[in-house]
């Protein structure tokens, strides 16, 4: 019997996939690594939509917007490959070793 163990890449995809933060988390690791201001990361816990992330909404229809604020309002939690967080990363030119980084991965 060949047992096949699966490759690097596909063990990262899977711990992207399955990889959140809370918020909290999440904003105190954006401000740790100067991608917001203190003031920033304290309203965005809060559920305000940070300045700095301004442009993310920017290229977005007004329902979409509406949405992606009512979503980041009420979450409690952050997922890694959530949409909103793959386009809050683009805005800031991040990587993906980046980003992972501020998931802990």
């Amino acid at each position: 019997m060949i047992i096949k163990l699966p490759n690097a890449g596909a063990i990262l995809v899977k711990k992207r996939a399955e990889t959140s933060v809370t918020k909290a988390e999440f904003c105190k690791t954006l401000k740790q690594s100067g991608l917001l201001p203190r003031a920033e990361a304290v309203e965005a816990v809060k559920g305000n939509w940070p300045n700095t992330f301004a442009t993310v909404l920017s290229g977005l229809s007004e329902d979409a917007q509406f949405d992606a604020e009512v979503e980041w309002v009420s979450a409690k939690v952050v997922h890694r490959m959530h949409p909103l967080i793959l386009m809050i990363a683009g805005t800031l030119d991040m990587t993906d070793e980046q980003v992972d980084a501020l998931f802990g991965i």
